[in-house]
């Protein structure tokens, strides 16, 4: 337990000992104390969120829990949203281990921990976010552990075990489950975070209805803006849902629609795939402009299991690919099998259909595979390391790499 404090009023917001600036303004800040796991009531996280969404200016939300850490809040219901510009702050000198997650009780709803609202300025920093769960009914599920329509900055902070699956529509068609962990339509940003174990997947179709996607096993950034640094992605998976032809795993760890930076990042050991549909993007499906510089990827797979395509076992590409100074090793895209007709590996390192630029990068023990089939011929693995597509607008300039 540190030194108590207690919450307090006029503390100019330009002071850097709690590591954040939210705003430039000089607008007085208020720091509330959190001092319990309690799910709610005085001192707890819960009443620190209200009471900070409902003070004007920029606040502050510190920890200060009895005993020895690490600590758990178990929460059996959502967070407030987050609507006026806060910081919760753990990654002090001296601060102890938080986790807030979603209590495993019998009986606990489905929601995810945070939501960022549009308009507000967030930061979160050194938290624990883990067993968000959202449920989509009719519809898509978005973020399961949190939500950032706003501008959001993170730090040191680890995201683990959130899932977001998508419902049933109307229609019967499956709905998609997009960002395990996080889902953005914002501003983020992203340093020194781990997000391991978290899950995208599509809803199930119904009446012969096609599967939903599963996009972005722990970041989907839809047509936001994400930074990332020194960041790791490591067992997170986007799984398309069952029905029809089935759905699509879109981007194991990541999916972006929009501008994309990666720097000094590390994706291992995600998948995207289906039991039905196709699998595309075992570390990244990116469908907007996305830049990696000293990056490493490496046992990431795109799969099917019945006849589908895998493509970009580390990487597939259908917008602008910027790829620098990077390493991708032992991914791989494989073909499902099936009693008629196998489906194809395409691009065990990359798979890239829009406009790719790779300079001094190393590719190795990256591996295309096609399926098998028992009634007719198998299919065929396309592009160990690289996979270009024949589409008149894909392009790839590729200079000073080792395949």
């Amino acid at each position: 337990m540190k030194n108590r404090f207690s919450s307090r009023r006029g503390i100019v917001w330009s002071l850097l000992g709690f590591g954040c600036l939210i705003g430039a303004s000089s607008a007085r800040a208020a720091t509330l104390v959190v001092n319990n796991t309690l799910n709610t009531g005085a001192g707890t996280l819960r009443q620190a969120i209200i009471g900070a969404n409902g003070v004007a200016g920029d606040d502050i939300i510190t920890f200060d829990l009895p005993g020895g850490g690490p600590h758990v809040i178990d929460l059996t219901e959502a967070l407030p949203n987050l609507n006026s510009n806060i910081a919760i702050i753990n990654d002090r000198a001296g601060d102890e281990t938080v986790t807030v997650r979603r209590s495993a009780a019998t009986g606990t709803p489905s929601f995810r921990i945070f939501t960022v609202q549009p308009g507000s300025i967030v930061t979160i920093a050194g938290l624990t976010i883990s067993d968000g769960e959202l449920l989509g009914t009719t519809g898509s599920a978005l973020g399961g552990g949190v939500r950032n329509d706003g501008t959001l900055t993170m730090r040191n902070c680890t995201l683990n075990s959130n899932s977001a699956a998508g419902g049933t529509s109307g229609t019967g068609l499956g709905a998609a489950g997009q960002g395990g962990a996080l889902y953005n339509s914002g501003t983020l940003t992203l340093t020194n975070c781990i997000f391991s174990g978290n899950v995208a997947g599509g809803g199930s179709g119904n009446g012969g209805q096609r599967g939903g996607a599963g996009q972005g096993g722990a970041l989907y950034s839809n047509g936001g803006t994400a930074t990332l640094t020194g960041c790791a992605f490591a067992n997170n998976s986007a799984s398309g849902g069952f029905g029809g032809a089935g759905g699509v795993g879109q981007g194991g760890a990541i999916r972006s629609d929009g501008n994309l930076t990666l720097t000094n990042c590390s994706l291992n050991a995600n998948s995207a795939g289906s039991s039905q549909g196709d699998g595309q993007g075992g570390g990244i499906f990116n469908s907007g402009t996305v830049s990696l510089a000293g990056c490493s990827l490496s046992g990431n797979t795109a799969f099917s299991e019945n006849g589908g395509v895998g493509q970009g076992g580390g990487i597939r590409s259908d917008g602008t690919l910027n790829l620098i100074n990077s390493t991708l090793l032992g991914n791989d895209a494989r073909g499902g099998n099936s009693a008629d007709q196998a489906g194809p590996g395409v691009g065990g390192g990359i798979y890239n259909s829009g406009a790719s630029t790779i300079r001094g990068c190393t590719f190795k023990n990256n591996l295309a595979a096609g399926g098998n089939s028992v009634g007719a011929e198998g299919d065929a693995g396309l592009g160990g390391g690289i996979y270009n597509s024949s589409i008149s607008t894909a392009t790839l300039n590729l200079t000073n790499s080792t395949l």
